[in-house]
C-alpha cells in the first residue's frame, strides 16, 4: 500500500514540488493529531490517581512485612536499658553479650504482645 501511494505521488507530483511537501506535511499532521488524541481520557485518566508512596506512614508497616521486618509504633521507649562498653576493634565474647541480649529481649517482650495466631498461620 505504501508503494502504491509512493508511485501515485511520483506520477502526479514532482519530487521538488511545494504541493507534494504540503501533502506530506498535512498527512504527518493528521497522523500526529490522531495518535496523540486524548479522547475519553484514555491516556490521562490516571493522571490524578494517588499511588502507593514510600513516605506514606500508613503503609510503612505493610511494606516492611514483605521483608519479614516489623514496624514498632510505640510512643514510649522501653524502660530497661542495656549498655555495654567495648574498646574499638576488639572481639566481644558471647558471655558479655548474653546479659545485654536478655535485658533487650525482656524489654521487647513486655512492650509488644505477641500474636500467636499470626505465628501459627505462617
Amino acid at each position: 500500500m505504501a508503494l502504491d501511494v509512493d508511485l501515485l505521488l511520483e506520477t502526479r507530483l514532482a519530487a521538488d514540488s511545494v504541493k507534494r511537501l504540503a501533502l506530506a506535511g498535512g498527512l504527518a499532521a493528521t497522523l500526529f493529531l490522531t495518535t496523540t488524541n486524548d479522547a475519553d481520557s484514555r491516556w490521562s485518566a490516571s493522571a490524578g490517581a494517588e499511588y502507593v508512596a514510600a513516605d506514606d506512614p500508613n503503609l510503612a508497616g505493610d511494606l516492611l512485612q514483605e521483608f519479614d521486618l516489623w514496624l514498632d509504633r510505640r510512643r514510649e521507649f522501653p524502660r530497661k536499658v542495656a549498655e555495654l562498653g567495648v574498646p574499638r576493634e576488639r572481639p566481644v565474647p558471647a558471655s558479655m553479650l548474653a546479659p545485654v541480649r536478655r535485658i533487650l529481649a525482656d524489654s521487647v517482650a513486655q512492650e509488644r504482645p505477641v500474636d500467636r495466631t499470626a505465628i501459627a498461620g505462617d
